[in-house]
Order: structure tokens, then C-alpha cells, then sequence
């Protein structure tokens, strides 16, 4: 990528082909000014996980995916881990955790009511409106399938932790749907709206909708983990909940100039602000501080990325190898067989993807996990 002055690299390991391939598309895009690939980089549905993109005008719904506002949430739980560790406490913890989290939907009668900010007639589209009364609501507070989880780890003094990876659930598929009808394809796989058209303003509008929603949906599944271990006397703070969202789009100055800023997989890092890189569930995860790096738009990894795509790991680690990898993690070793794709060795090393973004992020906490719940 060396003969294109548009895209700039924070690399850890060499691209794959397809990643490769994505990145250069997009940059070829209509309207794409600057393209920042950060550590954790690999192929993705039409651009590359990993992956930030400026425009002048133009918005591009594939350059910042489906799960619109995803991220992770993490908070400080006031108590030593070694509380809960005793006496199969963590065991407990986890079947209390399965029982109190949904991983898809809530059953119709126990459908929590949308918060006062998710106002569905917000939304830009009468259908997308009756979709937050009802998927919406349905969706809010659960978890999710694939790589989305709940944690709970210690810091290096051994405070508990909590940390949710997860996002706007189906509202932010029905959003992208809705919109990618109304957009124009200028490539294969891409497909992008005016900004200053009504279209554009809508698709605008909505990111911002799913992206709330998608912060609340973490944070009340913080509240119910934190009510889980309430019997171990753990207490959250709101003040001291952290929110790092990776799949976003926002608009941003450089230089005096706005740009729109897609983000598929990366995290804000602008000076000072608050930093969540996801490691593996077999090792530590960070909580950092960006450091305003312009080269690359203000933006660091959000996790250390994969090694083997999902097909890949399925056919080369077995549960039992699954099971050696999680030795002394408690998890659901139960569905071993469809955690495969999860495994630890099917992601890169966070501290070879920490170094390769120093200059972008600054790590103030390690957190080691003690307990991982993921959907099946």
C-alpha cells in the first residue's frame, strides 16, 4: 500500500489478501480522503474490521457495519476478586449470569420499557419506529451471539471488574437495511448517501439513535451483572462506568476542516480520552488513554484482532484444545464444541498489537479475566 499516499497503517502483521483488498477499495471510494488501518486489522463484510475512514460528504453505512454503536463498557465493581473466588463463588456467578442475561430476546411479558433518550419517533422512518417498539425493546439489555461477552476480571491491586462487549442488536441491522435501500452503489460491496441530502441526513440521525441505544443496552447489562454480585457486596457507580463504542460514525475537525469519520472496529482516541482494548478471553484486556494522534484520525484498535477467521478456527481448534487454552478461566465449557471459533489462538497477541499502536494509546490498566460468559 506503499503507492497510496491516502492510506496510512499501524500494523502488527502483515494484511491478508482479503483485508488488503478491502482497504484498497475503500480507498479508491468516491469522496475518501484519508484511510487509517489500525493493529487489530482483518477482513470483514465489504471493508476491513479494523478499518477508519474520512469523507468530506459522503456517508458509507458498510464503513461502520451493521452493529451500529457497538463497543465495550467496562466499570470497577468496589470489591476484591478474591471475594467472589472462594467456594466456587465464580461458578455461581456464571449460572446466575446465564439465568438473569438473555443472550437473544426477553419473553414478550418481560419486555423492559425503551429509556427517555430512545424516543423511537426519533427515528428518521415510521417502519424503523415500530421496529424500537418492538425488536427494540425485546433486544435492550442482552447480550448477543458471536464474539459478544460478558467478563469479569482484576485489576493488578485485585479490584473486580466487569466488561460487556455488545451493541445495538437488530436495530442496527433493520437501521443499515433501511438505508442501504435508499443508497447509491458506487463499487462493488459499496454503497454510500450525501450527507447533505435528506437521505444522507436521515442515515446521519439514526447512527447517532443506534449508537445511544447501543450504549444503553451495555449499561444495563453492567447493572445486571453488578446485581448478580450484590450478595458479595458489589457496588457500580455511575460515575465510574467506562464507554468505549467502535462501530461509529462522527463528524470531526482536522486541521480546520470537518470530515465524517467511520469508524469499523476502532476506538476514539483523542487525547485523554477513555480507552478499551479487548484482548482474548483467555488473556488481559486494557483500559488506556488515547493520545490524539492526527495521523490516524484520533483512532487506536479496539481489541487485538483476529488471527484465524471464524471457518478457519472451527476446523483447527478442538474443544479439547479450547478447553486447555481456558484452563483456570471459568466459562461455559459445557458448549466447548461452538466456542471454537473464540479461542484464544484464533487472535492475535495483544502486546505485540499494543506496541504496534504505542504512539496512538497509552495503557493504564491490564485487566486479567477470571470468568467469561458469551453467547452461543
Amino acid at each position: 500500500m506503499s503507492d497510496c499516499p491516502k492510506v496510512r497503517t499501524w500494523l502488527a502483521e502483515r494484511l491478508s489478501p482479503q483485508a488488503l483488498r478491502q482497504v484498497e477499495q475503500v480507498a479508491r471510494a468516491p469522496d475518501v480522503k484519508l484511510v487509517a488501518v489500525m493493529p487489530d486489522a482483518h477482513a470483514g463484510e465489504h471493508v476491513c474490521n479494523g478499518c477508519v475512514v474520512a469523507t468530506r460528504q459522503l456517508a458509507y453505512p458498510h464503513a461502520v457495519g451493521g452493529d451500529i454503536g457497538c463497543g465495550f463498557t467496562a466499570a470497577p465493581l468496589g470489591i476484591d476478586a478474591g471475594e467472589v473466588q472462594h467456594s466456587g463463588g465464580l461458578e455461581r456467578v456464571l449460572r446466575d449470569l446465564e439465568r438473569a442475561i438473555p443472550i437473544l430476546k426477553h419473553p414478550s411479558r418481560a419486555r423492559p420499557a425503551l429509556p427517555e433518550a430512545l424516543e423511537p419517533s426519533a427515528l428518521s422512518d415510521s417502519a424503523l419506529s415500530r421496529a424500537a417498539m418492538r425488536e427494540g425493546t425485546l433486544q435492550l439489555a442482552t447480550l448477543g451471539r458471536g464474539n459478544h461477552f460478558i467478563e469479569l476480571l482484576h485489576d493488578d491491586r485485585g479490584e473486580l471488574w466487569t466488561l460487556v462487549h455488545s451493541g445495538s442488536r437488530a436495530m442496527g441491522q433493520i437501521i443499515i437495511a433501511h438505508h442501504l435501500r435508499r443508497a447509491q452503489a458506487v463499487a462493488p460491496g459499496l454503497s454510500a448517501l450525501e450527507t447533505n441530502e435528506d437521505s444522507g441526513r436521515a442515515y446521519l440521525a439514526d447512527v447517532v439513535w443506534a449508537t445511544a441505544y447501543a450504549r444503553e443496552n451495555r449499561v444495563a447489562i453492567l447493572r445486571a451483572v453488578a446485581g448478580v454480585l450484590g450478595n458479595f457486596g458489589a457496588a457500580m457507580a455511575d460515575s465510574s462506568i467506562l464507554d468505549a463504542p467502535h462501530n461509529t460514525l462522527t463528524r470531526e475537525v482536522f486541521d480546520g476542516v470537518e470530515y465524517f469519520v467511520h469508524r469499523k472496529g476502532a476506538n476514539t482516541a483523542a487525547r485523554g480520552s477513555n480507552v478499551i482494548v479487548a484482548g482474548s478471553s483467555g488473556t488481559f484486556s486494557v483500559i488506556g488513554e488515547g493520545l490524539g494522534c492526527e495521523d490516524s484520525l484520533r483512532s487506536c484498535s479496539h481489541g487485538a484482532g483476529r488471527r484465524l477467521s471464524r471457518t478457519q478456527a472451527a476446523q483447527e481448534v478442538s474443544p479439547r484444545e479450547l478447553h486447555r487454552e481456558l484452563r483456570g478461566l471459568v466459562w461455559s465449557s459445557h458448549l466447548a464444541s461452538r466456542l471454537t471459533t473464540e479461542a484464544p489462538s484464533a487472535y492475535r497477541d495483544l502486546r505485540l498489537v499494543m506496541e504496534a499502536q504505542r504512539d496512538l494509546v497509552r495503557t493504564r490498566l491490564r485487566l486479567r479475566p477470571l470468568l467469561s460468559f458469551k453467547g452461543t
